[in-house]
């Protein structure tokens, strides 16, 4: 069941297109929608209005974990999509934007709400207005909430780098497994470090499949990343 509003495009899409489109990442939706069939604990970071967090709960009877989103209004239409379908118990809902800094953060809320970000002058121009959101670290909002997370969604716009920096503890103890989308363009410097330093390796996400790259870059091939601990990979 879904519930959308006027500025939930992702259920706009949903239902007029299927599970497939639904998201801007056409790889991605089958590749972890299949992961999530396995997982204990997901922390879908960029949760939006909880496409992931509902479809993983829908087909894995086991999994919990925790959906953090920056929007006030979209993390209502999360908190109510989860209600309706009987998931509120299993995935809790943490408004707020992760960074590097605790307290509170510019953030800027696009006319296309799919594209909310804490890039000021809007995800490739777009317009929009500025509010302000609460922000925390990774690392304190899983402390706080007692979440231990074994897979990890990231979709925040081109700010994956400043979300891992703040989430030391869980690469170094948690070692979850990180989907993430790197957008065309990005410099990838600050992502190579954090994952040379808790020895990630990394693979592309292609129409053909995983395709392993020495470091993490904007690769031609597709934007959406498996990130994974050497030991498991």
């Amino acid at each position: 069941m879904w519930q959308g509003g006027p500025r939930d495009s992702i259920g706009y899409r949903l239902c007029f297109h299927g599970l497939w489109h639904a998201e801007s990442w056409p790889l991605v939706v089958p590749f972890l929608l299949n992961r999530l069939l396995t997982a204990r604990v997901f922390l879908d970071v960029g949760a939006n209005t909880g496409l992931f967090s509902v479809a993983g709960c829908a087909s894995n009877p086991n999994l919990r974990g925790l959906a953090i989103e920056a929007l006030p209004e979209q993390a209502g239409m999360l908190r109510r999509n989860l209600a309706l379908n009987g998931f509120q118990s299993r995935i809790g809902v943490r408004q707020c934007a992760v960074c590097d800094q605790i307290g509170e953060i510019s953030f800027h809320q696009a006319q296309d709400n799919t594209m909310g970000s804490l890039n000021t002058a809007g995800y490739k121009g777009q317009p929009g207005t500025i509010i302000t959101v609460p922000s925390s670290t990774l690392d304190r909002v899983l402390e706080e909430e007692g979440v231990t997370p074994d897979l990890v969604k990231i979709d925040v716009e081109g700010f994956e780098d400043i979300v891992l920096s703040g989430a030391d503890k869980m690469l170094s103890l948690d070692r979850p497994e990180l989907v993430i989308e790197v957008n065309p363009g990005k410099d990838c410097q600050m992502l190579r470090e954090i994952f040379r330093k808790h020895r990630y390796s990394v693979a592309c996400i292609t129409k053909s499949g995983l395709k392993p790259y020495p470091e993490i870059e904007a690769a031609p091939e597709g934007s959406d990343w498996l990130c994974t601990p050497i030991e498991r990979a």
